[in-house]
C-alpha cells in the first residue's frame, strides 16, 4: 500500500500545469503611487524620448515589468510603422503593464488597445507628452502630463 501511494504522488507530480494557469504577468496596483516612483517616471521618459514626443508618427512601446523591488521598461524592438507597434513572443516575467506611446494629438486609446487589454488581460498605458491614458478592468482613467527641462522628465500637472 506503501508503494502504492508514492507512485500515485510521483504521477501527480509530474503531470504538467496548464498553461492556462501559467502567467508571467504581475497583478500590481497601477495607481498615483506607482505613477510617483522614480523607477516608473524614468521608463516613461525613455519611452517618451525614443518617440521623439510621438512627432514622428512611429510609436514606441515596452512592458513595465517589476522584478527585485524595482520596475523597469523592456522596450520592444522598433517596427517603424506608422501609428503602430507589435509584439511577437512571451510576455515577460513580472509583466505589470504594456505602455506605448501616442502622437499629441490621439491620447486616447484605440479601439484596438482596448481589446488587448481585455484580450491579454494586461493593463494597458497610453503615453503622450501631455497625458497618459491607463486601460484596466475595461475602464479608462487620464493623467495630465506636462513636460519640464525642455522636454525631460515627466511631471503629472493634475495634482494637488
Amino acid at each position: 500500500m506503501r508503494y502504492l501511494a508514492l507512485i500515485f504522488a510521483a504521477a501527480c507530480a509530474t503531470v504538467p500545469i496548464p498553461s492556462h494557469l501559467e502567467s508571467p504577468i504581475l497583478a500590481y496596483p497601477i495607481n498615483d503611487t506607482t505613477f510617483d516612483r522614480p523607477d516608473v517616471v524614468g521608463a516613461f521618459d525613455i519611452l517618451l524620448r525614443k518617440s521623439a514626443y510621438g512627432r514622428l508618427g512611429e510609436e514606441r512601446a515596452g512592458f513595465l515589468v517589476y522584478a527585485n523591488g524595482q520596475f523597469q521598461l523592456v522596450m520592444w524592438p522598433p517596427t517603424h510603422k506608422f501609428h503602430a507597434e507589435e509584439w511577437r513572443g512571451a510576455i515577460p516575467e513580472g509583466t505589470v503593464a504594456v505602455v506605448h506611446t501616442h502622437p499629441p494629438n490621439q491620447p486616447e486609446p484605440s479601439e484596438h488597445d482596448r481589446y488587448e487589454a481585455e484580450r491579454i488581460g494586461v493593463p494597458i498605458i497610453v503615453l503622450t507628452q501631455r497625458s497618459i491614458e491607463i486601460i484596466e478592468s475595461g475602464r479608462v482613467r487620464r493623467l495630465h502630463l506636462g513636460m519640464r527641462n525642455a522636454e525631460c522628465c515627466v511631471e503629472y500637472t493634475d495634482r494637488q
